[in-house]
């Protein structure tokens, strides 16, 4: 019954710090998600968001400001918290994450170092925006103005495609 589900969703956030303890950097929301749901399969989608939604009101992590999207790292209470729980975690679960987080380190850090957007201005050109960031600080910023959606969307798919590719190729 109840009992179950407050369990789990303990053993959801748990995992979740888990994972940021592991990987040792700070997560895109949709990298969080990707992780949990569709590569580690240890819980279910909507699941994860409301995981990261009740440790983010819990301060145990917090939005480090990633460029475009939400971005999270583990607080020092979530350090504290998992110290004392992670236990709660079952193990086969722990091995789990810490062997993916050692395979994949590299390339979620490339994933996420390269963030690419478009947007409309007023006179009906866009303006598209590249940049690449290093440990969430934007290193390089690029921003060109184009005729047409369809040159805009063709610059921001190109210029990530590349990294997606190298991402997801394991």
């Amino acid at each position: 019954g109840s009992e179950m589900c407050i369990r789990d969703s303990t053993v959801n956030k748990l995992i979740i710090l888990y994972i940021f303890d592991a990987i040792e950097m700070p997560l895109a929301e949709d990298s969080i998600v990707d992780i949990c749901y569709y590569d580690l399969k240890c819980m279910q989608y909507i699941d994860c968001k409301e995981a990261i939604a009740n440790l983010l009101d819990a301060g145990l992590i917090v939005d480090a400001g990633g460029a475009g999207k939400a971005t999270y790292n583990i607080t020092r209470d979530g350090y504290e918290c998992l110290k004392h729980f992670y236990t709660r975690i079952p193990s086969h679960y722990r091995d789990q994450i810490m062997t993916y987080c050692k395979e994949n380190r590299l390339n979620l850090r490339k994933k996420q170092e390269y963030f690419s957007d478009y947007f409309k201005n007023d006179d009906g050109s866009y303006t598209v925006l590249l940049r690449i960031l290093d440990k969430n600080l934007v290193i390089m910023e690029l921003k060109f103005i184009v005729a047409s959606r369809n040159n805009a969307k063709w610059i921001v798919k190109n210029s990530v495609s590349y990294t997606h590719l190298r991402a997801h190729e394991t």
